[in-house]
């Protein structure tokens, strides 16, 4: 009898599991979804312009564009804006000029400093020349005065063109 409930129970176990897997796996014919209904309208056809958007990646290049040679270094205080056009005379950035301020001081201030030692040497040169004329001291210092109001004046020049080669030179 114990082998008989054994089958029995082997039976309705495996009858049940049959069930359960027919319940799960059963196809049902289901009729698709219907997609929801979209409204319609009419408009009568015109000629225009539509607005084209592309979300790409991708590079954008100037029509034109032109290499800027800068005539001075320096820290850029501002820039112009990039990508705009550009007329000529246009600022396009702007360097700190401290450093071309000093230097134009500097240059103005050995000027200066040359043309008080040229003025001098001439008022040297002109006493040496009354005392030649009156036989009071030698020609060889005459003439080393001279040369030393020719070395002067030739510093003068040199200083002026350092004043007149400055970037910021009063115009």
């Amino acid at each position: 009898m114990v082998a008989r409930r054994r089958w029995i129970f082997i039976a309705v176990g495996v009858l049940a599991v049959a069930v359960i897997a027919w319940a799960v796996l059963h196809n049902k014919s289901h009729k698709p979804a219907v997609p929801p209904r979209v409204p319609v309208t009419v408009a009568k056809v015109v000629l225009q312009d539509v607005p084209v958007y592309v979300d790409a990646l991708g590079a954008a290049q100037a029509w034109k564009s032109d290499i800027i040679y800068a005539q001075v270094t320096g820290v850029l205080l501002s820039v112009a804006a990039e990508g705009a056009d550009v007329k000529a005379g246009q600022t396009l950035a702007q360097v700190d000029p401290s450093s071309y301020r000093a230097a134009l001081t500097q240059a103005q201030g050995a000027l200066q400093r040359d043309q008080a030692l040229l003025a001098d040497a001439r008022l040297d040169l002109a006493r040496y020349q009354t005392l030649e004329s009156q036989n009071s001291i030698a020609r060889q210092q005459v003439d080393t005065q001279a040369a030393l109001v020719k070395q002067d004046e030739g510093v003068v020049l040199l200083d002026q063109g350092a004043v007149f080669a400055s970037p910021t030179r009063a115009t």
